[in-house]
């Protein structure tokens, strides 16, 4: 016969320890989970704190007050966006300066009878580079101050404000002739700070080779063709858009074209903008304002600088988009600047 010893031992004592390595644990989770939140809080509060400020500082820019003092600095990615702030605005005195020499140029000008024709073709270059006006600063300045309550708040100021620097330092480059590659490169810049502005997606797809984006082109032609894309073909219209950027070299001549998506002109404006690319006045600067004004001043001043039958032509059709064509030489036997200011203004 076999013997068995049966022992009865309580719960409580068998699990003992058991009970003791999860509560130990529970309590070390628990422990570390706190302590992830705390640290998780004071972070975000310091980086909202930071981007408050900064926000605030960037509330008191006006165009009488661009001595503005940024409060926060630092290496982490809100110090950079101060930064460039800070940067952008000192790039503002200095195109404010340059505007108000301009027009203390303009006064000796007409005091001493020079040429007329050249006074106006150099103020008007002027206030090309003066496009980026006080309104479009002021409504990007306000768009960067909302980006504080976006989802990713760091990225988005980040982007938007080097946008917005890298269009100022193209904006107070002296020379009247770019690249068709620093057109590009503005235009991209630009863009950035349209789809922010106006929640919507737009891309822009360049199909130009090296040697034809190596092409002088009269200075801000491109961006008066993309607002006028904006304008009258995307704003009424949802979803994605795209602005394509194509070449065409005929007859001696390159052919740059810029086709949107958008819906296109209706015909009565599309009539008046052609009937304006007739006109040999270049409009005022509050005429300017309207995007059809501003095609008509790029077509004369690239009538004005290449010649006669170089310019903008344009095709729209209702629902399908509209095609601007940018007329240029293909080669050119003349220097470019040898037109007196508008080599360097």
């Amino acid at each position: 016969m076999d013997w068995y010893t049966i022992y009865r031992v309580p719960t409580a004592v068998q699990f003992a320890n058991i009970t003791d390595i999860r509560d130990y644990s529970m309590a070390i989770t628990i422990s570390f989970l706190c302590i992830t939140i705390i640290a998780a809080v004071v972070l975000i509060h310091f980086s909202t704190r930071r981007l408050l400020r900064l926000s605030s500082d960037i509330g008191k820019f006006s165009r009488d007050n661009t001595n503005i003092e940024m409060r926060v600095s630092g290496r982490d990615e809100v110090g950079k966006v101060a930064k460039s702030v800070k940067d952008m605005l000192r790039e503002i005195d200095i195109l404010l300066l340059e505007t108000h020499q301009q027009k203390e140029r303009e006064k000796e000008l007409l005091n001493e009878n020079y040429s007329k024709e050249l006074l106006r073709r150099e103020a008007e270059f002027k206030a090309l580079q003066m496009q980026i006006n006080p309104h479009f600063l002021y409504n990007t300045l306000e768009m960067i101050k909302g980006m504080v309550y976006s989802d990713d708040p760091q990225k988005n100021i980040i982007t938007a404000t080097q946008a917005l620097a890298d269009m100022f330092r193209y904006n107070i480059g002296g020379d009247y002739i770019a690249t068709i590659r620093d057109e590009l490169e503005h235009i991209r810049a630009y863009l950035i700070i349209q789809n922010f502005r106006f929640d919507k997606v737009i891309t822009l797809c360049s199909s130009l080779p090296e040697d034809i984006l190596d092409k002088p082109i009269v200075r801000f032609t491109l961006e008066p063709l993309v607002e006028n894309a904006i304008v009258h073909g995307f704003l009424s219209a949802a979803g994605h858009n795209s602005i394509r950027i194509g070449h065409e070299a005929r007859d001696g001549r390159l052919i740059i074209s810029l086709s949107d998506d958008g819906a296109g002109i209706e015909p009565s404006i599309l009539e008046e903008i052609k009937n304006r690319f007739k006109y040999e006045a270049a409009a005022t600067a509050s005429e300017s304002r309207r995007s059809n004004i501003g095609l008509q001043n790029v077509h004369l001043r690239l009538k004005q600088f290449f010649g006669p039958e170089y310019g903008l032509q344009i095709e729209s059709a209702r629902g399908i988009g509209t095609t601007l064509y940018i007329v240029l030489p293909l080669e050119r036997e003349k220097p470019y600047g040898d037109e007196g200011a508008l080599g360097r203004v």
